[in-house]
């Protein structure tokens, strides 16, 4: 029972997580994410727009066909990122 609520936990955070990040510093690369093909529901074809590409990118790796070589939006949507999960995280305690 413990072990769901920390898994459900986990996914209302990463979810408030990306919906923030996607207006924010992370919308330059989610949009080059989108006109690669990844969209939101995409995961079960490796093609989910935030797990399968931002994250990917946020994380200092590359995505086939998606072009985001601007360094300070990477670092900036990764920042973002880590600092809301990190909000959030501690706001569920």
């Amino acid at each position: 029972m413990r072990k769901s609520i920390l898994v459900v936990g986990s996914v209302l955070v990463s979810l408030c997580a990306t919906a923030w990040a996607m207006d924010k510093p992370c919308k330059p690369i989610a949009d080059a994410c989108k006109k690669a093909g990844y969209h939101q529901g995409g995961n079960e074809k490796g093609k989910g727009l935030w797990k399968d590409c931002v994250m990917v990118i946020a994380s200092g790796k590359t995505v086939d066909n998606v072009t985001m070589t601007d360094q300070t939006v990477i670092q900036a949507c990764e920042k973002a990122i880590m600092e809301k999960e990190k909000t959030m995280k501690s706001s569920t305690k």
